[in-house]
């Protein structure tokens, strides 16, 4: 919105915006509908206007105009028997310095409906993983050990490593030229 005039620049239609550090570029949690099963709530991260992780969202995206103009890009989740797998679910982004790539969390899991119980009680093989994306990058995505669940933070040392920190202790991952994510060594 123009401070001036008031008048609206542009819309986004998501959540958790984050700007990067030179202010080129925004990240943010692309649009889920409320009040719909947990398979339909499946995250899919958004970097100005376009979809960059996960893959299937990428490769498989039907885009169409949403509420207020927005670009929605859907990507599917496979069901099976009423066992829906892979959801995406993540909420914070954290831009390295040279406002290129994004990191995150990404708590992946499948769900299958139980009845008259609450909707997490449901989710199965729930695994994290730590995901580097952003615009013309292909994502990189590492496992997190199981132990560092909760409390997660991560920050940047540099535009190649970033630390990720948790209950468990700290960890060093390391960019390659490739892109490529690698762990680099445990911090005490």
């Amino acid at each position: 919105m123009d401070p001036s005039s008031g008048k609206m620049l542009k819309h986004w239609l998501g959540f958790a915006f984050t700007w990067s550090p030179d202010k080129s570029h925004l990240a943010y949690h692309g649009w889920i509908p409320h009040f719909s099963p947990p398979f339909a709530h499946s995250s899919y991260l958004q970097i100005d206007d376009r979809t960059v992780y996960p893959p299937e969202a990428i490769t498989g995206a039907s885009v169409h105009e949403g509420p207020h103009g927005a670009k929605l890009e859907e990507h599917s989740i496979i069901e099976s028997g009423g066992l829906y797998r892979n959801i995406h679910e993540f909420r914070q982004f954290f831009w390295a310095p040279d406002s290129k790539k994004v990191a995150f969390i990404d708590r992946v899991y499948d769900w299958k409906e139980v009845e008259n119980k609450p909707r997490d009680i449901g989710e199965q093989n729930v695994r994290r993983f730590l995901v580097i994306a952003g615009v013309d990058i292909k994502p990189s995505i590492l496992p997190i050990v199981k132990s560092c669940n909760s409390q997660n933070r991560i920050e940047w040392r540099n535009d190649d490593e970033l630390d990720l920190s948790c209950s468990a202790g700290s960890t060093r991952y390391a960019i390659d030229k490739a892109g490529i994510l690698s762990e680099s060594k445990k911090i005490q």
